[in-house]
């Protein structure tokens, strides 16, 4: 049958890593000879997954750092989104008030003028 590995690598649902499994790889990947140069000498495909492995790792520690501050922003632009709603609101009630007061001022103007 055919392969599918490298689908498998291209499709790898990076957000599945979890600390147990970097825990289990941390002694590989932290090896001094765990090196693209060190697998090449083995096979140019090992030298590709060996610095597949250690963006994956890399991905995982820098997620962890960025998924709560894009959780945060998901947040703040929710609140903003209802903030702006009722601005609005209050900015359509506002010049609502606003043409009120001047068709009032341009009544009294017009009857200032017809009483001199």
């Amino acid at each position: 049958g055919k392969s599918t590995f490298l689908d498998d690598i291209f499709n790898f649902n990076r957000d599945a890593i979890n600390d147990e499994t970097i825990d289990i790889l941390h002694p590989y990947i932290s090896a001094p000879d765990f090196t693209y140069e060190d697998a090449k000498k083995a096979s140019g495909n090992v030298a590709g997954l060996c610095t597949w492995i250690k963006a994956m790792d890399m991905y995982t520690t820098i997620a962890k750092v960025v998924k709560p501050k894009m959780e945060q922003l998901r947040a703040a632009e929710s609140k903003l989104k209802v903030a702006n709603a009722k601005l609005a609101k209050a900015q359509g009630e506002l010049d609502a008030v606003q043409k009120e007061l001047q068709d009032m001022q341009e009544q009294f103007d017009q009857a200032m003028a017809t009483k001199q």
